[in-house]
C-alpha cells in the first residue's frame, strides 16, 4: 500500500509512475506463472524507458551479519538507472511539477 500511496503522489505531480511490484499481481492473477527472470527482464525493460527513479531508501542493501552486503531489486535498479544516466530521487519532495496529466 505504500508503494501505490507513492505513486498516487507521483501522479498528483504530473508524473507516470512505473511500480515495479504492480509487476507482482500479474504473478498472482495470472492464469500462468512467468519465472522471476521473466519479471525481472520486464523490470529492466521499463526502467530503461522511464526519465527518473525514486530510491527512497536510507542506504544501499543490508548486512547479513557476517560482513557481506545484500542487495535488493530496488538496489539493482538504483545501479542500472546510474548506469543509464537516470535522474535519481531520494525523496518525493524533490520530484518537480509537471503539468503533462494533472
Amino acid at each position: 500500500q505504500a508503494m501505490t500511496n507513492i505513486g498516487i503522489k507521483i501522479v498528483e505531480l504530473g508524473h507516470f509512475p512505473f511500480i515495479p511490484d504492480y509487476l507482482y499481481i500479474m504473478h498472482m492473477l495470472g492464469k500462468k506463472e512467468l519465472d522471476e527472470k521473466t519479471y525481472n527482464e520486464l523490470e529492466t525493460k521499463w526502467l530503461e524507458k522511464c526519465d527518473a527513479l525514486l530510491y527512497p531508501y536510507n542506504k544501499i542493501g543490508l548486512s547479513d551479519g557476517s560482513g557481506n552486503i545484500i542487495k535488493s531489486k530496488a538496489d539493482n535498479q538504483l545501479e542500472l538507472a546510474i548506469k543509464e544516466g537516470k535522474l535519481i530521487f531520494l525523496d518525493i519532495k524533490h520530484i518537480p511539477k509537471y503539468s503533462l496529466i494533472v
